[in-house]
């Protein structure tokens, strides 16, 4: 088992913020592979170094702004090892615990923890430029054939669409739940971005073509993680207003004709 100071030193070799830019380290990749290796080797009990990971802030700190910089084309290797983390780093607690919530205290407490760090990570997720990048390599990928597709890329795809299924699936924090009805939320601000990056076009198109029919439940999943905090109420309203919108923009364009 690796210690604190330990995994202190690997995150730190992997890079350093300065005024809001990204810097990798120069021993960027071994380290990423190094935290990889940590996690494989946690205890499946404790998750010491899972939890160690969260609260060291290495998903907002290092990981997602890491994410930004990298040419996914020119440095694959980075991008993937960078993407694997992040699916791996935002599992729910559930998942941790093979879908089972912990009956005794020790193990609960440890449950309790991995989520409250999950829910005060989330609004670093809502990153417009984080979400651009996800959006683009998605679009990389589906402008291709399916033959032309090499396999890696399509674990690509896969991982990208875990990862939006885990944040999605992570809660809102107290903070939010303080929030006025009014105020965005972390989430409200998720899929804002995903609106502004083309994401939710995307996840439409490729639900849409057959030859990406074996992403179609994890898309629709992810639809169903954007929805949920939204009433039925609220959405046919939503609807409602789409297609008085439509009915007005119809009614100008044909006093537009007879003009």
């Amino acid at each position: 088992m690796c210690s604190s100071h330990e995994i202190q030193a690997t995150i730190n070799a992997i890079g350093f913020l300065d005024e809001g830019e990204y810097f990798k380290g120069s021993d960027c990749l071994n380290a990423l592979k190094d935290l990889t290796r940590y996690l494989k080797r946690d205890d499946p009990n404790e998750k010491n170094i899972r939890l160690e990971l969260l609260k060291s802030d290495v998903l907002s700190n290092d990981l997602i702004p890491l994410l930004k910089i990298i040419k996914p084309k020119k440095e694959s290797v980075l991008f993937d090892i960078v993407l694997r983390l992040l699916v791996n780093l935002t599992q729910s607690a559930l998942n941790c615990f093979e879908l089972k919530v912990p009956n005794d205290k020790f193990h609960y407490n440890v449950f309790l923890e991995i989520d409250s760090q999950l829910k005060r990570v989330k609004k670093s997720f809502a990153d417009e430029d984080f979400i651009r990048v996800l959006s683009e390599r998605i679009n990389d990928v589906m402008r291709k054939e399916w033959q032309d597709r090499p396999e890696e890329e399509e674990l690509i795809l896969e991982r990208i669409l875990f990862l939006i299924r885990n944040i999605l699936l992570i809660k809102c924090s107290e903070d939010d739940a303080d929030r006025l009805e009014t105020d965005i939320n972390s989430h409200d601000n998720l899929i804002l971005n995903f609106f502004k990056t083309d994401l939710t076009n995307h996840l439409i198109y490729m639900a849409h073509a057959s030859i990406n029919k074996k992403y179609t439940i994890h898309i629709l999943e992810i639809i169903n993680l954007m929805l949920r905090e939204q009433s039925a109420e609220e959405l046919a309203k939503v609807s409602e207003n789409e297609v008085n919108l439509k009915s007005k923009r119809s009614q100008v364009e044909k006093e537009r004709d007879i003009e």
